[in-house]
């Protein structure tokens, strides 16, 4: 061996040495005295103590009644390994890896199991008349035999106790309350008591009969149950009564009676009474089965609708004042008089094909429920009025008169459910103010309008006696009327091309009297001048010598322009000029020959000139 290797196994060794075992624990088991349903755990009271800290490990050693257990090894014994009588043992010893420290023990003796008991009672609700038994039966977690000790006592009466299972009906009143007790015992101690209660109860009132009256009965009678009941208990009954309409339970409670309100003719009606007498109800008894007989209706009134009755209405018989006890629904029948003589119309509305304006009407009508006829009701009569005539409509032509028209208005179809004949009424109204332009006149002359002017008739047709609807037509407005001019003339002609051309219109006329304006548009050579619309046209700025020029002149009115009139056509041109001219001989005897003389002529234009 290496001297290093000596040295650190001298370390070891000195290491060693200096490792002390550690203590013992201080143990106990839980629960100290445990019952074979628990299981047995080691509880450190303090664990082992060690000088050198080192970190420690238990072992377990269980003894049952001194036999080592080598199959546990752990600090738990599970509740199935034990027994009642059996003495566990435990011993404890703590290691540190190197060293254990000295042993410690615990033991604990298993103890018995209480045995627990359940008991139950038959009848659970016993009569004043009835025995009631006690059955019991108990586990015992050990498996011992149980046995019972049974007591009845009297809740409120600590002296009444009666011994065994069984309480004799001679013991019990009703409304007390009787409490058993079944105490277990597995042959070495009582476990807790198992209880349970019953009330004693009373018997129940009996029913002895139940009719319904009237025996004939309608949708307004009430119906009245008649009842006998007892009771052996001699207690106060108080009934029940669960009335029945036709399968259906309508009413439930003390009333012995039912209103119309529940049932209907036809309706099958009985009671079930229920007795009780405060602590039970009695068996339920139904009465016979009554059957509800038909009401017929009644009326109070009858009526017209409407009330002002004209040719062309319908007429409706309006009942008033339907009552039926039974709820039915409304039906009727009808019968019509004109001028008091039956008509043979049965139906509910009557038109004018069965009378006529003067005639008067009335109707009767019969309630029926669809079993039986109520008494019939007759309406006051009433007188067919006069129809007025009506005027579908009123159209006006021309649709933008001018001055010069007439307005015509067109009366559209009118019709008079009396066959009257009819005649009209026109108010014209021109510009918003009615004119008097005359009754039965249909036509408006231009005397009463101007252009602007908003122009409608309102026409009424009467047929004698009334005025029908008045109708008012559509509404035209006068319109303007363009201005004329007959011819438009320029000048000069001819005219030198530095010179100025003007347009004169002749003729021109507004029959509305508007003030007339002129535009004209001037042509050079026949091509349009754009920016000119003056009467007059200048030379050597808009046309020159040679050209051909005219105009196309408009008339306007303010508000509309009239008709365009082409003038005549003129060409420019500047005339030659001629100085010294002069005669010769001058002066002259009479039997001279006279001469002209001139310079040769000049021509602006450049034109070739000639003198004459």
């Amino acid at each position: 061996m290496s001297m290093r290797h000596s040295v650190f196994a001298l370390v070891f060794l000195s290491l060693s040495a200096c490792n002390e075992p550690p203590g013992a624990p201080s143990i106990a088991l839980s629960p100290a005295a445990p019952t074979t349903t628990e299981d047995i755990e080691v509880v450190f009271v303090s664990e082992a103590a060690d000088a050198n800290d080192d970190a420690l490990t238990y072992a377990y050693l269980w003894f049952l009644d001194g036999t080592l257990q080598s199959d546990l090894a752990g600090p738990v014994v599970e509740a199935d390994r034990t027994a009642k009588g059996e003495s566990w043992k435990v011993i404890v010893t703590a290691s540190d890896g190197d060293l254990s420290g000295p042993p410690t023990a615990a033991e604990a003796l298993v103890v018995n199991s209480l045995p627990v008991a359940e008991v139950s009672v038959s009848p659970t609700a016993p009569l004043s008349d009835e025995a009631v038994v006690a059955s019991a039966s108990a586990t015992d977690d050990d498996g011992d035999a149980v046995s019972f000790v049974i007591a009845w006592s009297l809740e409120g009466d600590d002296g009444e106790v009666v011994e065994g299972a069984d309480l004799a009906a001679s013991k019990t009143t009703k409304g007390e309350v009787w409490t058993v007790r079944a105490t277990p015992n597995d042959g070495e101690e009582d476990g807790a008591a198992a209880v349970a209660s019953v009330t004693i109860e009373n018997v129940a009132p009996v029913v002895g009969s139940v009719a319904l009256e009237p025996t004939e009965a309608r949708e307004a009678d009430t119906l009245t149950a008649i009842v006998s009941a007892t009771d052996t208990d001699n207690d106060a009954v108080v009934l029940d009564h669960a009335w029945w309409v036709s399968g259906s339970l309508i009413q439930q409670g003390e009333s012995p009676t039912l209103t119309g309100d529940s049932f209907n003719k036809h309706d099958s009606v009985s009671v079930i009474v229920t007795p009780s007498d405060g602590f039970t109800d009695g068996d339920p008894l139904e009465s016979d089965s009554l059957s509800i007989a038909n009401t017929p209706p009644s009326l109070t009134g009858a009526s017209l609708d409407p009330t002002e009755i004209y040719e062309a209405t319908t007429v409706t018989c309006v009942p008033a004042g339907w009552v039926d006890d039974d709820g039915d629904a409304e039906a009727y029948t009808w019968a019509w008089s004109v001028d008091g003589a039956d008509i043979g119309v049965g139906t509910e509305t009557l038109d004018g094909a069965s009378f006529s304006k003067g005639a008067a009407i009335a109707c009767t009508v019969t309630p029926n429920d669809g079993e039986e006829d109520g008494a019939p009701i007759t309406s006051a009569a009433v007188t067919v009025a006069n129809t007025p005539p009506v005027l579908a409509d009123v159209t006006l032509a021309p649709d933008s008169p001018a001055e010069g028209d007439t307005v015509t208005a067109t009366v559209g179809a009118t019709t008079d459910d009396d066959g009257d004949a009819v005649s009209y009424h026109f108010a014209w109204s021109v510009g918003g103010a009615t004119s008097l332009a005359g009754v039965g006149f249909d036509t408006l002359s231009d005397l009463y309008f101007a252009k602007g002017d908003a122009i409608s008739v309102t026409v009424t047709p009467n047929d004698g006696t009334d005025d029908g609807a008045a109708v008012t037509s559509n509404t035209v407005t006068a319109v303007n009327t363009v201005p004329t001019v007959t011819s438009v003339s320029i000048g000069p002609d001819p005219v030198a091309s530095t010179g100025t051309i003007t347009a004169t219109p002749s003729g021109g006329a507004d029959i509305d009297g508007d003030t007339l304006t002129y535009s004209a548009q001037w042509f050079v050579d026949g091509a349009s001048l754009s920016g000119v619309t003056d009467l007059s046209l200048t030379g050597g700025t808009h046309f020159f010598a040679g050209q051909q020029v005219h105009a196309v002149v408009t008339p306007d009115d303010g508000e509309a322009p009239g008709l365009a009139v082409t003038s005549n056509v003129i060409q420019a041109n500047n005339p030659p000029a001629l100085a010294n001219v002069a005669i010769s001989p001058d002066p002259a005897g009479a039997s001279d020959t006279l001469a002209c003389t001139h310079d040769t002529p000049t021509d602006a234009d450049g034109d070739a000139t000639t003198a004459t």
